[in-house]
Parts: C-alpha cells; sequence; structure tokens
C-alpha cells in the first residue's frame, strides 16, 4: 500500500479486492484515522467475483462514507449487468469526475482493487492542487527521505532549520 497526506487528507493505494482484505484495510483506515471521513474507489477485477460476493461488497462498502466502483476493463454485457447489481445510487456509486471538483476536509479516500489506480490518484492529487494550496507528504515509498528533504530545501530555511524540521516530519 501507498500513503499520501494532503493537508487533513489520506490518500490510500491498496491492492485489496476482496471483501475480507477491503474490510481489513477499512477496519485498520478507522483505527488510524479515527473521525474522518471514508471514501472508497473500487476497481472490480472480474464479474463472477462481483456477483459472487455481492452482499460481502454491498456490506463492506456500507462502512464508507460513499463508494465509487469503476467500470470494468474492456465492457460486455455480463460486466455491465454485474456492475448493475452493486450501484445502489445511494450509497455506492459509478465512478465519475465529479470527485475531483468536489472540497473535501478531514478525508480518507481508500483506492483499492487489483488495477492500478495511479493515474486517478495523481488527478485527485491534482485536483487538490489546482483548488488550494497543500503540501503532500508520502510515505510507504522509497523516495520518503527525498521528499523531505526537497520540501524543507524550498522553504529557504537554512540547514540546521531543515534538519530540525526534517526530523519533526
Amino acid at each position: 500500500y501507498n500513503i499520501t497526506f494532503i493537508k487533513n487528507n489520506v490518500i490510500i493505494d491498496d491492492y485489496g479486492h476482496h471483501p475480507k482484505e477491503i474490510n481489513a484495510t477499512i477496519s485498520a483506515i478507522k483505527q488510524e484515522f479515527p473521525g474522518k471521513n471514508l471514501i472508497v474507489i473500487y476497481h472490480p477485477d472480474r464479474p463472477k467475483r462481483l456477483t459472487m460476493f455481492l452482499n460481502e461488497y454491498k456490506k463492506v462498502f456500507s462502512l464508507s462514507q460513499t463508494t465509487y466502483v469503476l467500470p470494468f476493463l474492456n465492457m460486455d454485457s455480463e460486466k455491465k449487468d454485474a456492475l448493475n447489481k452493486i450501484i445502489d445510487n445511494m450509497k455506492i456509486f459509478m465512478f465519475n469526475e465529479s470527485i475531483y471538483i468536489k472540497d473535501y476536509s478531514n478525508t480518507v479516500f481508500l483506492f483499492t482493487g487489483s488495477k492500478d489506480m495511479k493515474k486517478l490518484i495523481n488527478n485527485l492529487i491534482k485536483s487538490f492542487n489546482e483548488q488550494r494550496d497543500f503540501g503532500v507528504i508520502t510515505e510507504g515509498a522509497d523516495e520518503f527521505n527525498s521528499i523531505i528533504n526537497d520540501y524543507t530545501k524550498s522553504l529557504g530555511l537554512s540547514e540546521s532549520e531543515q534538519t530540525k524540521l526534517a526530523e519533526k516530519l
């Protein structure tokens, strides 16, 4: 998994694509970030899995404020039918671009599924950048120290001030 902090929001990129895995991740999120809103962005990998565990998916997605489900790759009638079964348009919606124009505060975004969602995550980060001033810190990646060092240097601090701030971060 990878975690990005943007002011008081959190973006988590996780591989979980089975309801039990997603439930475990949501439980950990609720422990780590109590009181934050949770928005799940789920990319299903197989229509049969989605329909076989439909009730389990609905139950786990009910733990979030909102869930957006991405369409399958190479849509066909079986995949459309599976999506229609999970989308309720009350709490579980088909993913759409409106996620990028809403104003969020104190929210955890869980991007989950076996497909690569970096483009969607980068679009969300970009939308935050375009809408307001913020700082980004990435955790769980090898470049963490490099990001911290670049960030502290960009502030125009002396080397000792940079070191002190980096230690706090």
